[in-house]
């Protein structure tokens, strides 16, 4: 027997996920000067085409109202962002593109957020010296990861990548 308001949920999850999805890409778009076009989704990972050089990432997009961040400061490796990118980066095929993973998510009435190891964030503002936009992160330490993230408001980080390639 069908169970409809499980369906129902599952339909509306799923509309939810394609909505947040393309807000992303908007930004992309607004930012690096492309189009819906250039921009590829597959296997859940958004990334740009041919403009790869200009944001060389694999994102991951995730909207729910199950994260806290009050869980960072608590208990970081109880963090469902962590367990959510340790996820997505288990689909990625290598460590290479493990170290591009960049997680974007949000939930309702909240700004849209990004998260990603600091090696990552480094090396995606290798060549800005004193930052404009991104001026708060939060970083973290994480023992089952081994690594160190950072979380920053996404559109920032596109601000200043943009910037930095004189895109703004």
């Amino acid at each position: 027997m069908i169970n409809f308001a499980e369906l129902n949920d599952q339909i509306k999850k799923n509309i939810k996920k394609q909505d947040f999805s393309f807000e992303v890409k908007k930004l992309l778009c607004k930012y690096f000067n492309i189009s819906l076009e250039d921009i590829e989704e597959e296997k859940g990972f958004i990334k740009l085409n041919k403009y790869f050089e200009r944001f060389p990432v694999y994102l991951a997009v995730k909207k729910s109202e199950k994260f806290n961040l009050q869980t960072i400061f608590n208990n970081p490796e109880k963090n469902i962002l962590l367990r959510w990118w340790i996820g997505f980066a288990d689909k990625l095929e290598n460590e290479r593109e493990r170290l591009r993973l960049v997680l974007v998510f949000t939930k309702d009435y909240f700004p849209i957020l990004c998260l990603m190891l600091m090696k990552t964030f480094k090396e995606m503002l290798l060549s800005v010296r004193t930052r404009k936009y991104v001026k708060t992160i939060i970083t973290f330490e994480s023992e089952i990861a081994d690594e160190i993230f950072v979380i920053c408001k996404f559109e920032d980080l596109l601000k200043e990548k943009a910037l930095e390639l004189n895109l703004l």
